[in-house]
């Protein structure tokens, strides 16, 4: 990205683990099969940019450190888009994921970001 970027966006980026059950959502003790599944970029400020871009809008992203299990599907995601991934800190790390469950209209995200931000490590 050569020129000033139209948006400036701080925030979550991360690799949002998708996966799009068959037969309606999870039920206890029941097995459940996975129709699709997808590692795509999330966050609030990843979505934004996705969403931001497909509208014609230049962007340059900033916050969440970016993990080496992350870091090649981010980078290949924008590598034709509008966003500049040029301020953010790419870490020795496997990176902030989350993972979503999602059943027709009900979708379940779960992670582990009270784990990380308790842990006092600045990142």
């Amino acid at each position: 990205m050569n020129r000033k970027p139209d948006v400036y966006l701080f925030g979550q980026v991360l690799g949002t683990h998708s996966f799009l059950l068959k037969d309606g959502f999870l039920k206890p003790d029941e097995y459940a099969e996975i129709k699709e599944q997808y590692f795509l970029p999330g966050g609030e400020t990843g979505t934004a940019a996705t969403v931001l871009d497909s509208l014609g809008v230049s962007v340059r992203m900033d916050g969440t450190w970016i993990g080496t299990e992350v870091a090649p599907m981010l980078k290949a995601f924008y590598k034709d888009k509008q966003a500049d991934l040029s301020s953010l800190h790419f870490a020795d790390m496997p990176g902030v994921m989350d993972y979503v469950v999602i059943a027709g209209l009900v979708r379940s995200p779960m992670g582990r970001f009270q784990t990380l931000f308790s842990s006092g490590q600045r990142w």
